[in-house]
């Protein structure tokens, strides 16, 4: 048994298929170079998300731990901001010219 197409799509409803994926924007910058050793350096966590804190406090356990550092400190912004926001941006400046590298992420 043969299946028949019909060519005439005249009469049906047109579908638009959307792609649900993002599209990664390409960097504008270099990564910020790797540090030579943690012993002696001041580690800072943006933390922006109550779930992330969770996180970040044990990493501050651990690397307080691991190495000799300075200090270990945490930013809780005043909003929750995305990349694209201006909100903040002074403070989160501010605050990365007081550590010697920053951990910033999210969680939900």
């Amino acid at each position: 048994m043969a299946a028949t197409f019909s060519t005439e799509v005249d009469h049906m409803a047109k579908i638009e298929l959307l792609d649900p994926t993002g599209v990664i924007p390409e960097t504008k910058g270099a990564e910020a170079p790797r540090l030579d050793t943690m012993d002696g350096k001041r580690i800072g966590f943006r933390v922006d998300w109550r779930n992330y804190d969770v996180f970040c406090d044990e990493a501050d356990r651990h690397l307080r731990e691991a190495y000799e550092l300075q200090d270990v400190t945490h930013y809780y912004p005043k909003s929750r901001t995305t990349a694209t926001e201006k909100e903040g941006t002074k403070e989160l400046k501010e605050f990365a010219g007081t550590v010697d590298a920053m951990a910033v992420g999210l969680a939900a």
